[in-house]
């Protein structure tokens, strides 16, 4: 599935972070919201992504919005627009696993469709049933490919060619090079990632790149070829692009990303110094770790992980009780 087509900054929503808790308000913290040893080695990525997500009030109100127009048939055309819009911004930065986080835009389920699913999000991951992790897993990991086998490298249609030439603008040398902007023909061919702002281009939200290139068959072998295209693959790899890790993600890095998660969600409900008392089975779990330092992590893999939301929003479980209570102190 392509990216959705849509005018979108990047960000979801304002540059306001929107306010209000993603976690359910309760007494005590359930042990799903921040003891995830049960989950297994397979769910692992989608679990984590669920869970962080589940810290975004933006992500909340994506959820909610969708949720509405897709029960209440009777919203202005207007305002579903502008809620799918929305949601597109989302689609656009995490692909299939954004339909995660939405109802009645995207339909669930992987090469088999499932017909009525809907979203249990914002509710814990280990809270779901088994079936609705399988449809979830499904929905997310699906792709196109596993049943229509694209090439990595292939030829563009007229579509893109359109695209091509109604948005792309070149810069000057003068403006990528400096000075005169004149440049040996060699130094040329060879400047990498600077010619993306001279020569017709465009890349997709997703890293596929549209370009305008010249193949000279009658000139070279198809051994030569390959070494010049091999070589331009290192001069333009494009800064910014997520690529694929043939070994995957690390077991034991998605489990520390959740186990810092559980740490910062702990240190919203309980000080430090009561935690031994009030959360022994935390206490036991993660008593030798460096609770402030896992808790800035979690907060750095927030933003790793959900990079598109307003740049002012932080994790709903930021706020530790011992800085809440200092600032009521302060009142």
């Amino acid at each position: 599935m392509r990216k959705a087509e849509a005018a979108h900054d990047g960000r979801l929503g304002s540059r306001t972070a929107p306010t209000g808790p993603v976690l359910p308000k309760r007494p005590d913290l359930s042990p799903h919201d921040w003891d995830f040893a049960p989950v297994t080695d397979d769910e692992l990525a989608v679990c984590r992504l669920w869970e962080y997500a589940r810290e975004s009030a933006s992500i909340l109100r994506i959820w909610e919005q969708t949720s509405s127009i897709a029960s209440d048939r009777t919203v202005a055309k207007e305002k579903r627009d502008a809620i799918r819009k929305e949601f597109y911004g989302l689609f656009n930065a995490l692909g299939r696993a954004s339909i995660l986080f939405q109802d009645g835009v995207y339909g669930f389920g992987g090469t088999k469709h499932c017909e009525g699913f809907k979203s249990p999000f914002p509710e814990p991951w280990q809270a779901l049933t088994a079936d609705q992790r399988r449809v979830l897993k499904e929905t997310a990991e699906w792709e196109v490919r596993d049943i229509s086998p694209e090439p990595g490298f292939r030829r563009a249609g007229y579509p893109e060619l359109n695209a091509l030439v109604k948005l792309f603008h070149p810069k000057s040398l003068e403006e990528v090079f400096g000075g005169d902007g004149r440049i040996a023909v060699a130094d040329f061919d060879h400047a990498g990632g600077k010619l993306r702002a001279i020569c017709p281009n465009l890349m997709d939200a997703d890293g596929t790149e549209t370009l305008l290139v010249e193949i000279e068959w009658g000139e070279f072998t198809n051994e030569q070829l390959v070494k010049d295209f091999a070589q331009w693959l290192k001069e333009n790899d494009p800064p910014g692009i997520s690529r694929p890790d043939q070994r995957g993600h690390k077991l034991r890095d998605l489990r520390v990303g959740l186990e810092r998660l559980g740490i910062m969600r702990l240190l919203s409900y309980f000080t430090l110094r009561e935690m031994p008392l009030t959360c022994p089975a935390a206490w036991k779990a993660f008593g030798n770790r460096e609770w402030y330092k896992e808790r800035k992590r979690a907060v750095q893999m927030f933003h790793e992980l959900l990079p598109f939301l307003p740049k002012a929003e932080e994790p709903a479980s930021l706020p530790t009780k011992g800085g809440k209570a200092s600032r009521q102190q302060k009142k």
